[in-house]
């Protein structure tokens, strides 16, 4: 059946009304998203010194580009935390970090805030973070050593393949800083971070000095690092034990320690 101008017209007029009204619902949930965003980061800086900086205009665009098409609450948390550390400290989150936060999806964010929750991290400072790692507490990751604490091989190579996690699960870093040189009150040494608290090992019997510990296990890539920050730990009560374990093996307490640290007229 042909149809007559005046149909195909009125047809036409119609397809173009319902695409505007799409681009218009589609245009306000964007901005509904980067204002919900905006308003979370300014929330979270409400009582910090924000230093008076131009922000990286590539950054910025690259960003707001990002968390406009950003409808999940729980994601929305995320790039909130990411602008608001962004602001604080320019610099604190790479383009490349952006583009993995992008592609993450709310399973995905949800493993890796459980490998967060396990990592310990070797600093330098606050923002100068040298390694963060999942012990493999004497197993092989590859092999499922840490599936109990969901950690399994399929998780890591989802993680890997994210670029949040590097690609080699046995990997070591030197971890002799952490163990105590002097045994006092508290002990002195350089502590690690293990669930959001400082820890430092104190030796049970004579070790030589400057002897080297290797730490095996996963490793965060650069980004992973980056984004570890942001990520809100949860309670791994039964890794924590196994950790403690692991490390009195090679006779080596895990020992918590006040932080910050008291000052010496306190």
């Amino acid at each position: 059946m042909l149809l007559s101008r005046d149909e195909r017209v009125s047809g036409t007029l119609d397809i173009a009304g319902r695409v505007r009204q799409r681009i218009q619902f589609q245009e306000r949930k964007r901005q509904e998203n980067i204002e919900s965003v905006v308003n979370q980061a300014a929330e979270q800086l409400v009582d910090k010194t924000v230093a008076d900086h131009e922000p990286d205009h590539d950054w910025t665009a690259r960003f707001f580009n990002h968390v406009q098409d950003v409808s999940s609450k729980e994601m929305q948390v995320l790039w909130a935390r990411v602008l608001s550390g962004e602001v604080e400290r320019l610099g604190s989150t790479s383009v490349r970090t952006l583009e993995i936060l992008r592609n993450l999806d709310q399973t995905t964010a949800g493993l890796f805030r459980r490998l967060c929750s396990a990592c310990v991290y070797l600093s330098l400072s606050e923002h100068i973070v040298l390694d963060g790692r999942v012990p493999s507490l004497g197993g092989r990751p590859a092999a499922n050593s840490l599936s109990a604490h969901g950690l399994d091989f399929r998780v890591l190579n989802r993680l890997n393949e994210h670029g949040l996690i590097i690609s080699d699960y046995e990997s070591w870093c030197d971890f002799r800083a952490p163990i105590a040189f002097a045994i006092n009150d508290p002990p002195v040494g350089a502590p690690f971070v293990f669930q959001g608290k400082h820890w430092i090992l104190a030796p049970q019997e004579s070790r030589e000095p400057g002897q080297t510990y290797r730490l095996t296990g996963v490793a965060l890539s650069t980004s992973g690092l980056e984004l570890a920050r942001i990520v809100e730990l949860e309670s791994m009560e039964a890794f924590t034990q196994e950790l403690k374990a692991y490390f009195l093996k090679d006779k080596l307490q895990m020992l918590e320690l006040p932080w910050p640290p008291a000052s010496p007229e306190a």
